[in-house]
């Protein structure tokens, strides 16, 4: 069971592909991926790895780090700090 931290900033509910690479805009990347759905999200991280994630509402995958999201099943809260 995941708990999430009330003083967290999380970004609007996700469901389209979008980009949290702009070091500007995102200092330090996302700080996780919260799926409110079932569903999948591929990704692009830091180093420039292809990656396909399955999503299970309510399971927090380990994802963080600037990542640009290519491709999205499902919706999904992403922490921002």
């Amino acid at each position: 069971m995941s708990r999430l931290d009330s003083s967290s900033a999380f970004d609007q509910l996700v469901n389209a592909p979008k980009d949290y690479t702009d070091k500007n805009t995102y200092p330090d990347g996302i700080s996780g991926v919260y799926p409110n759905t079932a569903g999948s999200m591929t990704f692009t991280d830091e180093n420039g790895a292809s990656i396909t994630a399955v999503l299970f509402a309510g399971a927090t995958p380990p994802i963080r780090g600037r990542i640009n999201i290519t491709a999205l099943t499902g919706d999904v809260l992403i922490g921002l700090n």
